[in-house]
């Protein structure tokens, strides 16, 4: 009745729940990330459409703005811009790829810390401000907190 086999299947089985409780956890946490960033999503759409309602009162139309898109991607592209862009780590210096899955973002493969792609910033006052943030992380609560 307790043979070898009985304790094979009951370790198996311990193994099995243990398994499927981590799966749970980690389910469960990647869910509170997504419900994370659909806050920050909704947050940053909110402040776009006031940047754009702003604009359109000063004259700015979705046209003009469509045109800017158009225009800055067809610089990108003619540049040779593309996710195999990089930067050097904020914290070791060693060269950091923008990820494919998370766009202007990285992660150095060597210390772990995100590096961001600042689109509209020089590599010097990026390289800058990534190194004063003490918790590399890429989405700064309050940096719109003035435009609010």
């Amino acid at each position: 009745m307790y043979g070898p086999r009985n304790y094979d299947n009951v370790t198996n089985s311990v193994n099995s729940d243990l398994q499927n409780s981590r799966n749970a956890i980690k389910l469960h946490d990647a869910n509170k990330n997504i419900d994370e960033l659909k806050k920050e999503i909704t947050k940053l759409e909110m402040m776009i459409r006031a940047m754009v309602s702003i604009m359109n009162e000063q004259g700015v139309t979705t046209e003009h703005i469509n045109e800017k898109i158009k225009l800055m991607l067809d610089d990108k592209i003619a540049k040779g811009f593309s996710n195999s862009d990089s930067i050097p780590c904020p914290k070791c210096g060693k060269t950091v790829r923008e990820s494919a899955q998370t766009p202007m973002m990285g992660r150095c493969m060597f210390c772990g810390t995100t590096a961001v792609f600042y689109p509209f910033v020089d590599e010097e006052q990026a390289a800058v401000s990534e190194a004063a943030e003490d918790d590399n992380n890429p989405v700064n609560d309050h940096m719109f907190d003035d435009l609010l």
